[in-house]
Formats: C-alpha cells, sequence, structure tokens
C-alpha cells in the first residue's frame, strides 16, 4: 500500500512539474520522500524541481545527498553540473564534468567538458583532448565556439565546418558557422546561410540575425519583429535586449529603447557597454540628469571607460564648465581612443572655445576616415559658419546635397550659413528644398519665416513663423522670433505674449531680457 501510495505522489508531481506548477511539485515530492526517506529517484526529482524553480541553493543539496550514497551516480553529477553553470560557479562545475567524464567516458560528458574549459579560459587542457574531439562533431562544435570567442576566425570556420561534414544537417553547427561569417565581416555569405531558415524559427539566434540583417538594411520595424521573436524564446539573453534597445533607438521608439536597454542591464548588470548604450540614448534625448546617474555607475567600475568619458565631457559642456569637458575629453585622446565620438566632441568643444583650427584638423580626420557619412560634413559646415566664413560653409552644404539631394540636414546646415550670411535667396531656397522633403518640418518653416521677413513680406512671415510654432511647440527661438515680427508691426501686446511664451519654456537671460522690454513695451 505504502509503494502504491509513494508511486501516486511521484506520478502527481510530474503532472504539476509539466504544468509549470512546482511549489506543488515539491509538496507532493515531500510527501513521498516521508514515506521513504533514502529513495534517491525522489531525491533526484526533488533536485529537478528546484532547479527549474531557480533555486539553486535548495536544488543542490539532493544531488549532493545521492553522492553521499552513490559517488558515481550518472544522473546526479549530470544535475549538479547544470546547477553550479546557472550559478556561473564554474570551477566547481569543472570538477564536476571532470568526474562525470572519469565515470562515463562518452561523446556528450566530453563536449560539456571542452565547454567550461572554455568557459574558465583553460586553453591547455582543451590540448590534452584534441585527438579525442576530432572525430565527435558535438566537442568539434564546442571547441570551434571557444576559438571563436578567441576571435581565432581561420580555425573556428575550420572546425565548425568539420562538424558539419559529420552532421550537414545540424541547426546548431549551422547558426555557429553563420555566427562566425558575420562577425568576420562576411556578411553576405553569413546572409545566405540565415535566410535558408524560416522566419517563424524557434531559434532564437537565428532569429536574433535575422535582426541583426534587418539593422543593416535600416529596416528598424522588421528588426524590432525579429529582436521580439528571439526574446520571446528566450527571455533571458540580454544580448537580444540590447539588440531590441537598438532598433527601436534607431527608429526613434525612445520609451520602448529605454526599457529594452534596462531589461538588457537587468540581465547581464556587469555589461557596462549596455549601460552605456542607455547613457547615450539619454544624453541624445537631452535627459543630462539620467545620463549622469548611469555614467556615474560606469565610471566608478570602468574609470576609463572611453564611451561614458565621451558623455562626461558632453555633460559638463552643457552644464557650461567647458575648460572641464575639454580636460576629460583631452584625456581620453592621451589614453589612446581617437573614435570618432571622442574626435567629433572634442571639435564640438574646440568650436565653442574660439579654437577654430584645431577643432577643423579634428573633424577633417574624422571625415577622412568616414567620407561617405554626411554628418560629420554637416558639421564642418557649422564650424565655418562660427568662423564666419559664410560661402565656405555653403559650398559645403551644397556639396553635402549634390551628394544626397534628400539630405534634410545638409540643407539645414547650409540655411544656417546662408542666415548669417544675410542672403536672402540662398536661405529660402534652402529653405523651400527643406520643406520639399518633409512638409512638415518645423526648421524649414522657420528659415522661410526669416527669409520672408528680409522681403519685409512680414504677414507671410509670420503665416510662416506660426506653422513652424504648430509643428515644435516647445522651441523657444520660435516664439521669441514670432515677437519680433510683431513687434515690426507695431503690435507690442501680442509680442509680449509670444515673449511671455518663449520665456516660460526656457528661461535663459535673452529670452527674460525680451520678456521685459515686451513687458514694457505693452503698458505704453
Amino acid at each position: 500500500m505504502e509503494n502504491e501510495e509513494i508511486l501516486n505522489y511521484i506520478k502527481r508531481a510530474f503532472e504539476l512539474r509539466e504544468q509549470e506548477c512546482y511549489k506543488q511539485a515539491v509538496e507532493m515530492l515531500y510527501k513521498a520522500l516521508n514515506l521513504e526517506p533514502d529513495n534517491i529517484d525522489i531525491m533526484y526529482q526533488l533536485g529537478e524541481v528546484y532547479f527549474l524553480m531557480e533555486n539553486y541553493t535548495r536544488a543542490i543539496q539532493y544531488p549532493e545527498q545521492i553522492l553521499s550514497f552513490e559517488p558515481n551516480n550518472i544522473q546526479a553529477l549530470n544535475l549538479l553540473e547544470k546547477i553550479y553553470l546557472n550559478q556561473n560557479n564554474l570551477y566547481s562545475a569543472k570538477e564536476t564534468a571532470e568526474k562525470l567524464y572519469s565515470v562515463e567516458k562518452n561523446d556528450k560528458n566530453l563536449a560539456n567538458l571542452i565547454r567550461i574549459y572554455g568557459l574558465l579560459g583553460l586553453y591547455d587542457d582543451i590540448e590534452i583532448y584534441k585527438d579525442q574531439i576530432a572525430g565527435n562533431p558535438n566537442c568539434l562544435y564546442e571547441y570551434a565556439k571557444i576559438l571563436h570567442k578567441k576571435n581565432d576566425t581561420e580555425n573556428s570556420l575550420r572546425y565548425v565546418e568539420m562538424a558539419l561534414e559529420k552532421e550537414p544537417e545540424n541547426e546548431e553547427y549551422i547558426v555557429l558557422k553563420g555566427q562566425i561569417l558575420y562577425d568576420s565581416g562576411k556578411q553576405d555569405e553569413a546572409l545566405e546561410l540565415f535566410e535558408n531558415f524560416d522566419n517563424n524559427t524557434h531559434n532564437p539566434d537565428v532569429q536574433n540575425y535575422k535582426g541583426l540583417f534587418a539593422l543593416d538594411r535600416m529596416d528598424f520595424v522588421e528588426a524590432v519583429k525579429f529582436f521580439s521573436k528571439a526574446i520571446n524564446i528566450d527571455k533571458h539573453n540580454a544580448k537580444y535586449y540590447y539588440n531590441l534597445g537598438n532598433a527601436y533607438f534607431l527608429n526613434g521608439w525612445l520609451e520602448e529603447a529605454v526599457s529594452a536597454y534596462k531589461n538588457a542591464i537587468m540581465h547581464a548588470p556587469e555589461n557596462l557597454d549596455y549601460r552605456y548604450s542607455l547613457a547615450y540614448l539619454y544624453i541624445n534625448n537631452s535627459q543630462f540628469d539620467k545620463a549622469q546617474s548611469e555614467i556615474e555607475i560606469i565610471l566608478s567600475k570602468e574609470p576609463n571607460h572611453p564611451g561614458a568619458n565621451v558623455i562626461k565631457s558632453l555633460l559638463l559642456f552643457n552644464k557650461g564648465n567647458i575648460l572641464d569637458a575639454e580636460k576629460v575629453i583631452l584625456s581620453n585622446i592621451e589614453n589612446g581612443y581617437d573614435d570618432d565620438y571622442t574626435l567629433c566632441t572634442f571639435a564640438l568643444i574646440e568650436k565653442d572655445l574660439g579654437k577654430y583650427d584645431l577643432a577643423e584638423k579634428y573633424l577633417a580626420k574624422v571625415i577622412e576616415r568616414n567620407p561617405e557619412n554626411l554628418s560629420h560634413k554637416c558639421d564642418m559646415c557649422d564650424l565655418y559658419v562660427c568662423r564666419k566664413d559664410y560661402q565656405k560653409a555653403m559650398s559645403i552644404a551644397d556639396d553635402i546635397v549634390n551628394a544626397d539631394e534628400n539630405y534634410i540636414a545638409g540643407y539645414i546646415s547650409g540655411a544656417y550659413a546662408a542666415l548669417a550670411a544675410e542672403d536672402e535667396e540662398k536661405l529660402k531656397n534652402y529653405a523651400q528644398n527643406i520643406l520639399a522633403i518633409d512638409i512638415n518640418c518645423a526648421q524649414g518653416y522657420y528659415f522661410l519665416a526669416l527669409a520672408r521677413k528680409m522681403e519685409n513680406d512680414l504677414d507671410e512671415a509670420l503665416e510662416c513663423m506660426k506653422r513652424a510654432i504648430l509643428h515644435d511647440v516647445n522651441n523657444p527661438k520660435y516664439y521669441a522670433e514670432t515677437a519680433k515680427l510683431y513687434e515690426l508691426l507695431d503690435d507690442y501686446k501680442t509680442a509680449f505674449e509670444y515673449a511671455k511664451e518663449a520665456e516660460s519654456i526656457c528661461d535663459s537671460e535673452e529670452y527674460k531680457i525680451l520678456y521685459k522690454k515686451y513687458a514694457a513695451l505693452s503698458r505704453k
């Protein structure tokens, strides 16, 4: 009768486990264990269920208890190895894997041992098993992964191809080959491999790489779909959340990007690059306090993190601490970091300090490295506006839009140069081109309004400026310029209302002075 009762408890526990009702399954197993305290199978089942619950402290007790009775119990050793790996207790996992392989010398156990050696970086220990690896596709695959991690592209590709010769349809091997090809810059070959997989495949890595290919072709919505599918299959992979965040960010979905980056950080808190990407998003969205919080965490762990120091410099620059910002960015350069972000930020700071030659030198270096990048050429155009060399600035702007007639930033840079040069025709031409590309662009209406003002067509100028406000209601500059137009029409009361709105949005000294001026005029 007792044996039947035990079997009923175990059967019920199995059913509950299949339904993911783990706590109830544990209760059933404890009832069974109370009836037969030395039953190794029940102990093993308890360890397995606690493992599924991610309660590794409790899970580990049961295989250890089994091994105290039967030191060579294969099931208990396998479970113990899994628990140690999930705890990231790699040295204990290594000892267990070595024990397991000594007890049962099969391909699976050797492949697991090689994988753990790779995680620990014990590459010399793997050499002992080179002869056994050669005939075992799973071992070849694990060794290829290790070589890939070491950036040994040639050999990693060779070993995974050896594995594929033995098992040409193995999905994991094909995916690894695709990863190696992608990371070594052979995107076309990788794309050919991954496109053979169905879009609804349940392999999360395939979905992730399909998302990366969508990013490469700037199809951000499609990329979001693929990364989301990868996450639905594997909800604990930080890399998928990070890639999803990048897709959201590039598509302008900033709230969603923040959420995805935070999920990546939650699943891999030690990865500072994920936190840096969040800080980069914040500073590009003018959320300076949030950016500050993120880079403080990064720099507390890695004081010379190049990207975080660039953001630190930009935060100091934004606060008006220009010389401190310059020191931070110079330190980056002195430490050997001359990436585009560092050099462009340095050029921005030097431009503000009036060191135009130095700013031009570093911008020119960035442009030389990235001749197709029109954004950097816009930065050079803006620098020439600061130097008051307006003709040169407009010449650069014209080169930009000749390279890409739909590149709106080029027309905007040209418009700023034409405005500074008081070139009415050029300003009007740039403004009209901006609006031809984007009829809802506030800056286009702003520049067209100023061109109409130069023509003394104040009614049309007012109409354009109001459209600029309609498309960007939080830009104080547009309200201030509208106030000035009303002043020209001697309508000081309306000018005061617009100046008040500008001052309410931004309490800078410029808008405070304007507010006081029209407040006084409107009372006359």
